[in-house]
C-alpha cells in the first residue's frame, strides 16, 4: 500500500513526499486491495483518490457516503472513513478469472481554516468512475438477500475437470490452516474433498451474487479457506465453545491471523461461534441464504444427533432452500453410513436428490444433497 502525499500550493510549486496514515484506515486498505491513495492540496481544496487494481476474481463497487476527514500536517487520520476508503470496503465482486479491473473514487474536501499545514476538512464524494457489479451482501443491498437456491441454470460435477483442477490457489492457502492439515488440504480428490469445494464455488458462485457461502463446523478452517479460495464469502459455524481454529492460526492472534489474511489473499471468513438449532427462524434463514453448504461435524448423527436436526430445520425453513448441500465422512463410521442410506431412503419425501461423489470428494465418503433439481454428473 503506497500513500502519497501531494502538497500544491497556490503558485504551482509542489513538495511530494511519501507519508504513512494512521490508524485503522491504512489497515481496512491493505486488508482489501493493494493501490494508492493520492492526496492533493490546491486552492485550499484537498482532494483524495484511491486507484486500484483488482486482483483476478474480484472486482470493485461503490457505496459512496458522506465522511469527514481530518488533515493534520502530513499525517492523515480520520474520524469518519473518507469515500476512496467506503470504497475499498466494497470490493468484492467477482469476475470471470483472469479479469483484471480497475477502478477511481474520488472525494474531494473543502478546508474550513485555510491554512495548508493544519486544516480541519469535511466533504463528500464529488465523482466516481467504476467497473464492475454492487456486490454488497448486506440486507436491503443485495438482490439475492433472503434467496436460497442455485443462481446458475445448472451445475455439473465434471469428474475429469475436477481431478485436472489446478491447486495453485490452494498451495497459497495451506499455510492458514494447522500445519499437520497441509497435505490434506493439498490432497487429490478422491483422497481429500478440498479440490471439491474450490471447484463448486469457482464455478458455479455467479459473478453478480452478492451471498456467503456456508461452513459449517469450522475447526481448523481448511475447508472455508477451499471455499473462499476465489474470494467469496464464507460464514463458517460452530459450536457456542468451540476454538479449535486458533491452532491455524499458528501463534497469532485472530485478528492478525485475519488481517493477513485479507491483506495477501481474496479469502473472506467470518467466524461463527453459535448453536444452529436454537437461533430464531429469521437468523436462520439469514444465515442459510445461500446456495451452497459444506457439513463436517460430528460425526454421529443418532448419538450425537446434530447433523439429523440440523437437516430436518433445513428441510422445513421457508422459503425452501433450493441449493445443494456437501456431506463430508458419509462412510466414515456405521452411524455415518446408516444416516446416509436414511438420506437416500427419504429423499423424495424431503425435497433433494443424493448423489455420492466420493470419488472425486474425500475417501471417508462425500455426498451431495441437490435441494435444487439442477445437478448433472459427468464422468
Amino acid at each position: 500500500m503506497a500513500v502519497i502525499v501531494n502538497r500544491n500550493n497556490t503558485s504551482g510549486s509542489s513538495s511530494p513526499q511519501n507519508k504513512r496514515f494512521g490508524c485503522g484506515v491504512v489497515l481496512v486498505l491493505t486488508q482489501l486491495l493493494v493501490g494508492a491513495l493520492l492526496v492533493t492540496f490546491k486552492d485550499n481544496v484537498y482532494s483524495l483518490t484511491l486507484q486500484t487494481v483488482d486482483s483476478p476474481g474480484r472486482g470493485l463497487s461503490m457505496d459512496m457516503m458522506e465522511s469527514s476527514v481530518l488533515l493534520t500536517g502530513d499525517v492523515m487520520e480520520t474520524t469518519a472513513t473518507a469515500a476512496a476508503v467506503q470504497a475499498a470496503k466494497a470490493a468484492t465482486t467477482n469476475f470471470k478469472e483472469g479479469r483484471t479491473t480497475t477502478a477511481t473514487a474520488t472525494v474531494t474536501v473543502t478546508s474550513t481554516s485555510g491554512e495548508e499545514e493544519t486544516p480541519s476538512l469535511r466533504g463528500s464524494n464529488s465523482g466516481v468512475e467504476m467497473a464492475g457489479n454492487n456486490n454488497s451482501n448486506k440486507a436491503g443491498q443485495c438482490p439475492q438477500w433472503h434467496t436460497a437456491k442455485l443462481s446458475k441454470p445448472s451445475l455439473v460435477i465434471d469428474k475429469p475437470a475436477i481431478r485436472s483442477q489446478s491447486k495453485a490457489l490452494l498451495d497459497q492457502l495451506k499455510k492458514y490452516t494447522v500445519p499437520s492439515y497441509e497435505g490434506f488440504f493439498m490432497g487429490d480428490p478422491g483422497v481429500e474433498h478440498y479440490t471439491l469445494l474450490h471447484y463448486l464455488t469457482k464455478h458455479y458462485h455467479a459473478k453478480d451474487d452478492c451471498r456467503h457461502v456456508v461452513d459449517i463446523g469450522t475447526r481448523y478452517v481448511a475447508s472455508s479457506l477451499a471455499l473462499g479460495a476465489t474470494g467469496v464469502p464464507v460464514k463458517t459455524f460452530d459450536i457456542p465453545t468451540s476454538q479449535e481454529r486458533v491452532f491455524a492460526f499458528r501463534g497469532k492472534t485472530e485478528e492478525e491471523w485475519r488481517n493477513q489474511v485479507e491483506t495477501f489473499t481474496d479469502v473472506r471468513i467470518e467466524f461463527n461461534n453459535l448453536d444452529l438449532l436454537a437461533v430464531s427462524d429469521e437468523d436462520f434463514r439469514n444465515y442459510m441464504s445461500t446456495w451452497l453448504i459444506s457439513l463436517d461435524t460430528h460425526h454421529l448423527p443418532y448419538s450425537y444427533p446434530f447433523e439429523r436436526e440440523y437437516l430436518a430445520r433445513l428441510v422445513a425453513m421457508k422459503p425452501k432452500y433450493e441449493g445443494i448441500m456437501i456431506l463430508d465422512d458419509i462412510h466414515l463410521n456405521p452411524e455415518m453410513k446408516q444416516w446416509w442410506l436414511e438420506l437416500q431412503g427419504n429423499a423424495t419425501e424431503w425435497g433433494f436428490t443424493t448423489y455420492d461423489v466420493t470419488s472425486v470428494g474425500h475417501s471417508s465418503g462425500t455426498g451431495l444433497l441437490d435441494f435444487s433439481g439442477k445437478v448433472t454428473i459427468s464422468e
